[in-house]
């Protein structure tokens, strides 16, 4: 995400405050889930994406040659309004506060990072982030869950009604079992979104090896899998009509120009038969969503 940050940004008190500015940083080991996630999302101009991308990639690579052990992946949006989904793991809140004092200091040691930032900031039209807690018990595949590996994510987010949670949990116990079941190999990971929107609220992060996986709308439809966390439209019902009052999906492409990942996580990365400047296909604020494929509706009253 915006990778500068000149104060720490958590402060853990009776709750968890996130700062005003971009937020930061992915678990050292990409290649596991991290225990807690920070998804943090920058809403852009029209137009100003390639703008944003260019500083944006810039800062990166400043990270990278003075050795910033702070790491992120980006999730560019290629449904909904123009922005960028930040990808944040760590295993503790400590991490979190590790993060905020490592930028501190290389603020101090690196004025041009300052300065790339500002300009930056220039660009971004709003900014919201989301602390989410990882549900293991919940989430399928997570032994292939490395989003480096994968060009393209699906992240939905499901607000449901207080008193609901553990129907929900239930419901996604079962469309785990038909997945396993089947042998479905693409991973998902849920998370409990712990502040940053309206609780109770869950987040499923999908990683997707292509797009073609959608292609067969019917088949997927007739499976259950055009989007697994829909429950409103699974037959049967796996959750009460008024269970949720809010779904909503958007597709990313990750964008590694614009990440900072750890250099042995960069080696191992394969490099895919095409790229694009903008959408860099080699595989991460109050609500980090926006208009889905659009798959965004409002369900109950």
């Amino acid at each position: 995400m915006p990778t500068f940050r000149i104060h720490a940004l958590i402060a853990v008190s009776a709750a968890v405050l996130i700062s005003l500015s971009p937020a930061i940083a992915t678990s050292p080991d990409l290649g596991q889930t991290p225990e807690v996630l920070l998804l943090h999302r920058i809403d852009l101009p029209a137009g100003k994406v390639a703008d944003y991308a260019s500083i944006e990639s810039e800062i990166a690579k400043a990270y990278r040659d003075a050795r910033v052990p702070v790491f992120w992946v980006a999730l560019q949006s290629l449904t909904g309004p123009p922005h960028i989904l930040y990808f944040d793991g760590y295993d503790t809140f400590a991490q979190i506060e590790a993060a905020g004092a490592a930028i501190t200091k290389a603020s101090q040691s690196h004025p041009d990072l300052v300065h790339m930032q500002s300009d930056l900031m220039q660009l971004v039209q709003s900014s919201q982030a989301v602390i989410n807690l990882r549900r293991e018990d919940l989430s399928h595949r997570l032994d292939r869950f490395d989003i480096v590996k994968f060009p393209y994510v699906r992240v939905t987010v499901i607000q449901l009604r207080s008193g609901y949670e553990q129907d929900f949990a239930e419901a996604l116990r079962t469309v785990r079992k038909a997945f396993e079941t089947e042998g479905v190999e693409s991973p998902w990971a849920i998370f409990q979104v712990h502040s940053g929107m309206p609780a109770p609220a869950f987040i499923a992060v999908q990683l997707l090896t292509s797009l073609r996986e959608f292609d067969d709308t019917l088949e997927a439809r007739r499976r259950e899998r055009e989007n697994p966390f829909d429950f409103g439209r699974s037959k049967p019902p796996l959750l009460p009509k008024d269970a949720i009052t809010l779904m909503q999906s958007d597709l990313y492409s990750v964008n590694l120009k614009i990440s900072h990942i750890p250099n042995d996580d960069a080696a191992r990365l394969s490099t895919p038969a095409t790229q694009n400047e903008c959408l860099y296909h080699s595989v991460p604020a109050v609500n980090p969503i926006s208009g889905a494929i659009n798959e965004s509706h409002t369900q109950g009253r």
